[in-house]
């Protein structure tokens, strides 16, 4: 049997078990079955599982089989012992179709499920008012209003007082750890404030991964990191000190030196920039935080030691992506706490300032709620449905529409213009120091020659204002001859015009259409010098603005989501790996 007979079988299930259960609603409650049955229509839920059964294994097989392997039924799983779900089905399919060898047969299990139900909502609603608002949300709005709420209870709120307090007592927290931050890029003590985005800033360009670590009471009751380190021995992995422990895999000794020699240097611009922060807090006014510190970033960091410590930023982002954290270190993950991040805190910090997202969210609810210690409101609700029948469901509402509207512009403007930006200072206004090294034997010879060069490049740039045009190629040696070399025969990432075709790392892909979009837009933005985008922005340029990527990757070249598109690890920006 194909699969569209398969898909037609299950359909036709699908429909059976709403035809039922819309008349047993209807003739319960006294009304037509066909509005029962549309609201079931938008409300449904599928998921679809696969086993195969080999030959080898006991399993009853149905007796209803067909000849051709095939067979389908619909249990409701309250009668499999679980009568609190009257709203939940499996659909079971079997089929002989493209067994791989030694299978017996192919069993499809169809998970159908009504949610919203309209059980749940006649909980809060009369009976007439429940059927309303479900056939006025459907299953989409009431999923969207439910992460809405999540959004709610579970973030922080605080206001801009609020946040120049936190920001204080983690310059402090900063300065309590420093000798321990220099010297091995951790904390030893725990940061007892809300962390907001200052989360970023805990660890400082550390070398070195502990095995684990625990939370202990120190002398003064307060909280203290205790970490434990292994290391490699004929007998296997042993417990030994920080000194002793290796380098993370893919740091060299000499990236380890170069860090050492950078930290304080580090060190003491995030505490300066944090100041600068905590004024533009008071302030209330955001407009010079940003020349306030790249004047502050200039006097600290070369443009040659810039391509050091953003390579080192990157080494984290792809450490974590290939490394697997278990039990014991998933509380150690922390990006490296470097310029990269320090940049994202400042451009967060400046957005509140401008957009007040966070402050008036929590100026709004706390007319009628409380706020916890760390800044969440405690809201009575345990869904959606119970929030539309409460008598502050406008505020809440309201909320939603702050969320939605302000927090599209705040992380725009943080993620995307801000960005921009960034990457233009980077590029072109850190002064640079070069450092040309030659042998001495050559030293008459080559060293008027490249300073004759450097000074006649100068001029030629203060009268044209560009520099004067080279033609750089690579020389390869062919059956005994230097030839040049076309290094574009080895690029990684080509692409048709349209973007439906592109070769990645020597494979070919045919995009669809919505994905050669989104690969067109970060790709016109990385040759700009933009190399990564927020995920809203993109979604807001093809105009779908409630779009996720991950749906768009789901079925098709799903691969190369995580390999040619990249999101950053527990953030929302995502670049092109090219």
């Amino acid at each position: 049997m194909t699969k569209n007979n398969k898909n037609r079988s299950i359909s036709t299930c699908v429909q059976k078990i709403i035809e039922i259960k819309s008349k047993e609603i209807a003739k319960k409650h006294n009304i037509d079955s066909k509005r029962i049955k549309k609201i079931l229509e938008s409300t449904k839920w599928c998921q679809e599982t696969e086993q195969i059964i080999m030959s080898s294994e006991k399993v009853e097989i149905p007796k209803e089989i067909q000849p051709d392997g095939t067979f389908t039924r619909i249990i409701e799983v309250h009668k499999l012992n679980d009568k609190d779900k009257p709203n939940r089905y499996y659909i079971e399919y079997f089929d002989k179709e493209n067994l791989p060898e030694g299978a017996k047969f192919r069993k499809t299990y169809t998970f159908i499920h009504f949610w919203p139900s309209i059980e749940e909502a006649l909980r809060y609603f009369p009976l007439e008012q429940a059927l309303e608002i479900l056939e006025e949300k459907g299953r989409m709005g009431i999923i969207e209003g439910e992460a809405n709420l999540y959004d709610l209870k579970v973030r922080s709120w605080f206001s801009l007082d609020e946040l120049e307090q936190i920001t204080k007592n983690f310059i402090a927290y900063q300065e309590e750890n420093k000798e321990s931050l220099i010297a091995t890029g951790r904390p030893i003590t725990v940061f007892k404030d809300p962390w907001w985005e200052l989360q970023f800033l805990e660890s400082l360009y550390y070398t070195k991964w502990p095995s684990g670590y625990k939370e202990i009471k120190g002398k003064d009751e307060n909280l203290i990191y205790e970490y434990t380190w292994v290391k490699d021995t004929s007998e296997g992995k042993l417990d030994c000190s920080f000194e002793e422990a290796p380098l993370m895999d893919g740091l060299s000794t000499e990236d380890n030196k170069l860090v050492l020699a950078h930290r304080e240097k580090i060190y003491q611009l995030r505490v300066d920039v944090l100041k600068k922060i905590i004024h533009a807090l008071q302030i209330r006014d955001s407009s010079p935080l940003w020349e306030e510190c790249l004047s502050l970033i200039r006097n600290y960091i070369y443009a040659d030691e810039l391509d050091f410590l953003l390579r080192l930023d990157q080494f984290y982002l792809d450490y974590f992506e290939r490394k697997e954290l278990n039990e014991a270190e998933h509380g150690l993950y922390s990006l490296g706490g470097g310029l990269s991040e320090l940049l994202l805190v400042i451009a967060e910090f400046e957005a509140e300032i401008k957009f007040g997202f966070m402050s008036s969210v929590r100026s709004h609810l706390k007319k009628n709620f409380d706020f916890d210690q760390e800044g969440k409101p405690i809201l009575p609700f345990e869904n959606y449905l119970q929030v539309l029948s409460h008598p502050y469901k406008d505020d809440i509402v309201f909320a939603y529409g702050l969320i939605s509207s302000l927090e599209r512009e705040q992380h725009k403007f943080s993620y995307e213009n801000y960005m921009h930006r960034v990457n233009k200072v980077l590029q072109e206004e850190l002064d640079e120091v070069i450092e040309i090294r030659y042998p001495r034997m050559i030293r008459k010879q080559f060293r008027p020659y490249i300073e004759s060069f450097a000074e006649w490049a100068k001029v030629q740039y203060e009268v044209t204002g560009e520099l004067p045009k080279l033609e750089v190629y690579q020389l390869r040696q062919k059956n005994g001859q230097l030839e040049r070399f076309d290094t574009s025969e080895d690029d990684s990432f080509q692409h048709s015009d349209d973007y439906l075709w592109i070769k990645y790392k020597g494979k070919e892909y045919e995009l669809t259409t919505r994905q050669a979009q989104i690969v067109e837009i970060l790709y016109r933005n990385h040759q700009k010098g933009i190399f990564e985008l927020g995920e809203y922005t993109i979604m807001d340029e093809l105009s779908t603005p409630d779009s996720r990527l991950r749906d768009t990757f789901r079925h098709r070249n799903k691969e190369l989501l995580g390999t040619l598109v990249k999101k950053r690890k527990g953030g929302k920006t995502l670049r092109l790996d090219i």
